[in-house]
């Protein structure tokens, strides 16, 4: 039995790890399972009873160790969020991306693509070739990620000639 906690195209979930989300709810499923013992009389030295080994073991980490973690977690600083770029205008020299804090080497994605880089660097050079919806992703050494998505259009967007018109009423005297 195994337990998935991310998006169903196998891209994780900001924030969800497996030993903080996947594994606490494969526990419980397991602990709602009937006992094998009962079923098919199983050894009955109950050792499973014992305690889970150190490396099954939930450590949770304290809260100066979380506000530590969060001060320093891994996020991508350009470009931002729902960014909007004209393809003309990054055609030829790309979109610098960087990161900030993580665990270096980092794998850069595009739509889940790995994007060729230097994982050593905080930065990488990204080239679209078509206009569209992109998911920019960055994953450090722990498997920590942080997401931005970006649009890129073709061409600026037309704005709209509305044209003045003016409303005269003519009252009708007697």
């Amino acid at each position: 039995m195994g337990v998935w906690v991310g998006k169903a195209s196998g891209q994780p979930s900001p924030g969800q790890t497996g030993l903080s989300s996947a594994a606490p709810l494969l526990f419980s499923v397991f602990e709602k399972l009937p006992r094998l013992s009962r079923i098919h009389n199983v050894d009955s030295d109950e050792s499973w009873k014992k305690p889970a080994p150190d490396g099954l073991k939930y450590f949770a980490p304290s809260r100066a160790q979380q506000n530590q973690l969060a001060a320093n977690a891994l996020d991508i600083e350009f470009p931002a969020d729902d960014a909007l770029f004209l393809l003309g205008d990054i055609a030829r020299r790309g979109v610098v991306l960087r990161a900030r804090n993580g665990v270096r080497p980092l794998i850069w994605m595009v739509n889940g693509v790995p994007l060729p880089s230097d994982p050593w660097k905080r930065t990488a050079r990204w080239k679209p070739s078509e206009p569209g919806f992109y998911d920019i992703t960055v994953l450090d050494k722990n498997a920590d990620a942080s997401h931005r998505q970006v649009t890129i259009r073709a061409n600026a967007p037309q704005r709209s000639t509305i044209s003045q018109v003016s409303i005269s009423s003519v009252k009708n005297r007697p």
